[in-house]
């Protein structure tokens, strides 16, 4: 049935492409509501690989979501993509996610980080999300997952000083707090109020600008580390 739902929801975007086919496979290995979606050019089948968060949500949304990563496979640059109903009901699922999932997960640093920054930015009112450190990247420093209601922060910054560590945690609080704009099909997480509410943290600018030394600074470590051991392989 659901492979049905999700051939109808790729009809009704994309009308003009024929002979593809759609599979719905729930994988025990994928977290919560998290999802994901595979094309096969060769047999012109499209997989959506679902976690078991979704199995009990209605199949309205489900074709939101179904129609949210088709999108993201076959939207052409600049095509513009009008929203379908069952988008907007996704969307407005996937913004009331966090208030379902289950808070198990705290790294204390991380946790004694949160505490700060609620007290100080949002009045103690913002629900303690899933905290962890996960990876060491210079690219992705920190992100918030609405599916899992977690802010996963790069593991350089275990020794980064407060002031820092709580502005990474702020800006994804944000996300959190302001969800996400949904326009022509396509979610904006950084709009211009975000911006404007994430430049009202003390020294926004001034730890913008120790964010680049400090990463400078892990980079050489890691690469004097790394290259330290290669001697020894």
């Amino acid at each position: 049935m659901e492979d049905s739902i999700a051939l109808e929801g790729f009809r009704e975007l994309f009308p003009e492409k024929n002979g593809v086919s759609c599979s719905v496979r729930y994988k025990k290995r994928m977290k919560g509501y998290s999802a994901s979606i595979a094309y096969s050019r060769a047999s012109n089948l499209v997989e959506f690989r679902l976690g078991r968060g979704w199995m009990d949500v209605s199949q309205t949304i489900k074709k939101g979501l179904f129609q949210e990563l088709l999108v993201k496979i076959f939207k052409k640059k600049g095509e513009r993509i009008k929203p379908t109903m069952e988008m907007e009901l996704y969307s407005n699922f996937v913004k009331n996610l966090h208030l379902s999932v289950s808070k198990s997960e705290a790294e204390p640093l991380l946790e004694q980080s949160f505490e700060r920054v609620n007290d100080s930015y949002f009045s103690g009112l913002l629900e303690k999300p899933n905290m962890r450190f996960s990876g060491v990247s210079f690219r992705k420093l920190a992100r918030y997952d609405y599916q899992e209601d977690m802010i996963t922060v790069s593991e350089i910054f275990r020794d980064a000083k407060p002031e820092m560590l709580d502005y990474l945690i702020y800006h994804e609080l944000l996300h959190k707090k302001m969800k996400f704009s949904y326009k022509n099909g396509k979610n904006y997480h950084h709009t211009r109020s975000f911006k404007k509410m994430e430049e009202k943290f003390e020294n926004a600018a001034g730890l913008e600008k120790e964010f680049g030394i400090f990463i400078a600074k892990k980079r050489r470590e890691l690469s004097r580390k790394t290259g330290f051991l290669s001697i020894f392989r």
